[in-house]
C-alpha cells in the first residue's frame, strides 16, 4: 500500500508477499487440477455411442439400452467392395475358361466317337491298321488269335476300358491275318497289346506277366498298366 511519502512500510511488503504467494499457490493448484483432468480424460475408456443408443419411452421417460452399432469407414467399405469385385472377376474368368475347355473337350469327344469309333472296341482288317494307328493320336491295338483263351480275357477288359477312356481308340486285329505287321512289330507271343502314340509304337503288354500272371486278374490291373504307358488317360493332350 502506497503512502504519501512514496515508500512501502514493512507491513505492506509482508502483505504483498503473502498475497503473491497465495496467488501463485492458487495458480499452481489450478494448473495441477487441469493436468490431472486431462490425464484422466486421456486414460478413460471411450465409448462412442451413437445418439440412438437409447430409445426413450415418452410416457415413462425410461430409456432402453441398445447395443452399439459400429459403422465401417467409407474407405474400408469401398476397399472391401473392390476386393470382392476382384475376386468375383477372377472366379468369373476361371469359370469361363473351365467352361470353354469343357465345351472343346465335348466337341472333340463327339468328333472322335462319331468319326473314329472311339468308346468302341472293334476288330479291324490289315488294310485298316494304318488308318487306325495314324489318324487317332492314341491307339491300343490287341493282336489276338481267335482260339486263344487269354486273348478272350484281354478282349473282355479292353471292352470295358474303351468306354471310360474316349481319348484313345481301342482295336483288335487277327494276328494270323496280319503277317506283315506281326513281323514289322515283332509280335511273337499272344496276346500282345501294342500301344501307339502319333502312329509310333511306344509300349506293349505281352502276355499276363505284368497283369498278375493269372487269368482272373481284375480290370483295374489292365487299366493301371495302360495308364503307365501314357497312351490312356482322362487328361491326355489331344
Amino acid at each position: 500500500m502506497l503512502k504519501s511519502s512514496g515508500f512501502f512500510t514493512d507491513q505492506d511488503k509482508a502483505n504483498a508477499a503473502n498475497a503473491f504467494e497465495h496467488a501463485t499457490k492458487t495458480l499452481v493448484e489450478k494448473k495441477a487440477r487441469e493436468n490431472l483432468k486431462k490425464e484422466e480424460e486421456k486414460n478413460r475408456p471411450k465409448y462412442d455411442q451413437p445418439k440412438d443408443v437409447f430409445i426413450k419411452d415418452k410416457k415413462s421417460g425410461l430409456r432402453e439400452d441398445k447395443p452399439k452399432v459400429e459403422k465401417k469407414e467409407d474407405s474400408d467399405d469401398e476397399y472391401d467392395y473392390l476386393l470382392e469385385e476382384e475376386d468375383d472377376e477372377e472366379l468369373r474368368s476361371l469359370r469361363e475358361k473351365r467352361l470353354q475347355k469343357l465345351k472343346e473337350a465335348n466337341s472333340k469327344k463327339m468328333e472322335l466317337v462319331n468319326t473314329r469309333q472311339h468308346t468302341k472296341y472293334v476288330e479291324i482288317a490289315e488294310s485298316d491298321f494304318l488308318d487306325a494307328v495314324l489318324k487317332s493320336k492314341y491307339c491300343v491295338c490287341h493282336f489276338f488269335h481267335k482260339d486263344f483263351e487269354r486273348c478272350k480275357i484281354v478282349d473282355k477288359h479292353l471292352g470295358i476300358l474303351c468306354q471310360k477312356y474316349w481319348q484313345t481308340r481301342f482295336v483288335k486285329i487277327d494276328a494270323e491275318k496280319t503277317p506283315f505287321f506281326v513281323t514289322k512289330l515283332q509280335v511273337r507271343v499272344l496276346p500282345s497289346v501294342v500301344l501307339f502314340k502319333d502312329g509310333v509304337a511306344v509300349d506293349r503288354i505281352v502276355g499276363f506277366e505284368e497283369l498278375g500272371g493269372k487269368d482272373d486278374f481284375p480290370t483295374v490291373f489292365m487299366e493301371k498298366r495302360l495308364l503307365m504307358s501314357k497312351t490312356v488317360g482322362t487328361d491326355l493332350e489331344l
